[in-house]
């Protein structure tokens, strides 16, 4: 059993013992230690109603209109008390280094399209925090209101702990990357161009991806792609889009500079879920790990 599996089957015990302390006091006393009352049953509610809030919610359900998300397409539907979960590495990308001109220039003149009236929108174009782009270590995935304090918490107490206690991020301040690849999401709805991950590299964030799966599975979602490409994207588009590697009239990138290295930095994970993020800094340098709370803008 490798150490990650071992360190959470370890914190699942615990958490379940104290659990089960709990649900016993609980059960014998009761609030205020009085002792609990069986609950009376309630009645069903008529058919009727339930018909009737069933066509009242569709009544005000949502609209989705593509066109004000630039044609994407959710990756699962919009259902009430549901809300997504991602949790990923953050990359910021200066501006003023050689990476960010790398990146425009294979997204002007080295992604071909499929469709004449297609769009690529190149990631760094966009309304964006400080230029952040990312690693993804989970899949985008839904989660019920009444699970995210516990799902924050066991991040917190699991992936984070593990983190440091390991020194897994300190020996991965700085990653290479090196390499583009096409991927598209399970609906095949939106196609990023990305660029991936050296293989020297690879392997530490594979171990996030680890962690980040224990608790995802025990919440019963889904876990990462197996054979994990961790990867950088930095372009999209809704119609499949494909690499030009021999571009004869392309002056600003040529074929020996889509193999360009690259190093990023990376010191952070974060826990999105809605628009909300949780921020856990994981500096080589902090003993104590500081929490911090944002809320961004819908988009």
């Amino acid at each position: 059993m490798s150490s990650v599996k071992r360190n959470f089957t370890n914190f699942l015990a615990e958490d379940n013992e104290e659990k089960g302390l709990l649900n016993k006091n609980t059960e014998e006393k009761g609030t205020n230690n009085v002792p609990t009352k069986r609950r009376k049953k309630m009645a069903l509610p008529s058919l009727s109603s339930v018909l009737n809030g069933i066509q009242e919610a569709e009544t005000h359900k949502p609209k989705s209109d593509n066109t004000d998300h630039q044609g994407k397409i959710r990756s699962f539907g919009h259902k009430e008390g549901n809300w997504n979960v991602h949790v990923f590495l953050p990359i910021k990308i200066n501006a003023s280094n050689n990476f960010y001109p790398f990146l425009k220039s294979i997204c002007n003149n080295n992604l071909s399209k499929s469709v004449d009236s297609q769009t690529i929108h190149f990631l760094l174009d966009e309304p964006m925090d400080d230029n952040l782009l990312h690693i993804s270590v989970s899949r985008s995935q839904p989660i019920r209101t009444h699970q995210i304090n516990t799902f924050i918490d066991t991040f917190i107490k699991f992936v984070v702990d593990v983190l440091q206690k390991q020194k897994i991020l300190t020996t991965l301040q700085q990653i290479e990357l090196s390499g583009l690849k096409i991927f598209s999401n399970d609906e095949k709805t939106r196609h990023f161009a990305s660029i991936l991950v050296r293989e020297k590299d690879k392997l530490k964030i594979v171990e996030i991806i680890e962690l980040v799966n224990q608790v995802m599975e025990k919440f019963q979602l889904q876990t990462y792609y197996q054979d994990a490409m961790p990867h950088l994207s930095f372009a999209w588009s809704i119609h499949p889009i494909s690499l030009l590697l021999n571009t004869p009239s392309n002056k600003d990138c040529t074929n020996a500079d889509l193999n360009s290295v690259f190093s990023v930095v990376v010191n952070a994970i974060h826990v999105q879920i809605g628009n909300q993020i949780n921020l856990k800094h994981l500096l080589k340098n902090i003993v104590e790990i500081s929490t911090h709370y944002f809320v961004t803008l819908a988009k």
